[in-house]
């Protein structure tokens, strides 16, 4: 099985109030050539898709026409959030994103799921875990 592992995409992140959008396009191209190029199976986000919890909406564009494009290749898309993620905005398109061959992953308590080859046979067990935030965590009392 072939797994591409990335993070901190940051998507709608500005720097020094210049933005990065042709910058994240050239990356989102980059990683889906490379995907095609490697025959990936799987690729995994672990988290910071966004670069906050509100991301202006061509950020949201870009995420949305990377998981269109990479859909069509049968490689699976797995979306960890991180702690610039909000746990809103990536559920709100989880539900449409899994017939996209798309897995998000935004607050804790997920189920571990089989990741597929692209011929659709068991590939790996995949146990996700995203950002944890402190009221997700079980905190013991002395």
């Amino acid at each position: 099985m072939r797994i591409l592992h990335t993070s901190d995409w940051h998507l709608g992140q500005n720097f020094y109030s210049k933005s990065r959008a042709a910058e994240h396009q050239a990356f989102l191209d980059w990683l889906l050539a490379s995907a095609q190029e490697h025959d990936v199976d799987a690729i995994i986000v672990a988290g910071d898709i966004f670069d906050t919890g509100s991301p202006p909406s061509y950020a949201r564009e870009l995420y949305n026409r990377f998981v269109v494009q990479l859909q069509q290749t049968r490689c699976r898309l797995v979306v960890l959030a991180g702690n610039h993620d909000s746990v809103a905005t990536l559920n709100e398109s989880r539900d449409i994103l899994a017939f996209l061959n798309t897995t998000v992953v935004a607050n804790a308590g997920h189920a571990p799921f089989i990741l597929p080859l692209r011929d659709g046979t068991p590939g790996a067990i995949f146990c996700p875990v995203p950002f944890l935030r402190p009221r997700e965590l079980v905190t013991s009392q002395a």
